[in-house]
């Protein structure tokens, strides 16, 4: 797992990431991109939209 504090749901089936760090949101936001078949949006170009605001 990546640094971070986790718990388990109500369901204790998942692991939850209290508090998302950058990575964390970047990769979840390429996981949307790459879902949507949308081109061109690798992690590195979403990482560099996502720190320049």
């Amino acid at each position: 797992f990546p640094p971070g504090s986790w718990k388990w749901n109500d369901t204790e089936v998942d692991i939850v990431l209290l508090k998302p760090n950058d990575e964390v949101k970047i990769a979840r936001i390429y996981e949307f991109f790459k879902q949507i078949g949308a081109k061109y949006w690798g992690e590195s170009t979403l990482a560099k939209f996502y720190h320049g605001g």
